[in-house]
């Protein structure tokens, strides 16, 4: 706009002498130097209205950036989710773990009590685990090795 206002020659110019990019008291901008060089953008070209076309293209360099990171974080929750549900499910092995290693030495009465209520506060835990039907397998798989420790302890009882 401002080269078609002042870009005709007059008395005190040539003709699109003025807007130029020669520097005097003032440095010159990066933003005017590529006008200069580049002329007016694509949406400046694209869309009649200033306000418009300044928007849309301010958006565009918060937007791309954007995209180009909530994209991939997307795509990746579905992991993570999957990720999230098979810890719960494994954090219950490691105390079932501890006490089938404590099953291999002699036991007493006492200690078998200790340990059987051990397998109660453990298949309490997991009889309280939230788990969605897609992983019900790995939850059955679970319960069915906390049976398979207790019946390791009834047999060791029985000693």
């Amino acid at each position: 706009m401002a080269q078609q206002v002042h870009g005709r020659a007059s008395l005190l110019q040539k003709r699109g002498e003025f807007p130029a990019a020669e520097e005097n008291d003032f440095p010159v901008s990066d933003d005017a130097q590529r006008y200069y060089k580049s002329g007016k953008g694509f949406f400046y070209r694209a869309i009649p209205s200033f306000w418009l076309a300044s928007l849309a293209s301010r958006l565009l360099v918060v937007v791309v950036p954007l995209a180009l990171i909530l994209i991939p974080a997307i795509r990746m929750l579905p992991v993570v989710y999957r990720l999230s549900i098979r810890l719960r499910i494994l954090r219950c092995y490691r105390p079932l773990l501890r006490l089938e290693r404590d099953l291999l030495g002699p036991l007493d009465a006492k200690q078998v009590k200790t340990l059987l209520q051990r397998v109660d506060a453990i298949e309490d835990t997991v009889n309280h685990l939230k788990i969605p039907a897609s992983f019900a397998d790995q939850f059955y798989e679970l319960r069915t090795h906390v049976a398979f420790v207790r019946q390791r302890l009834h047999a060791a009882e029985k000693r």
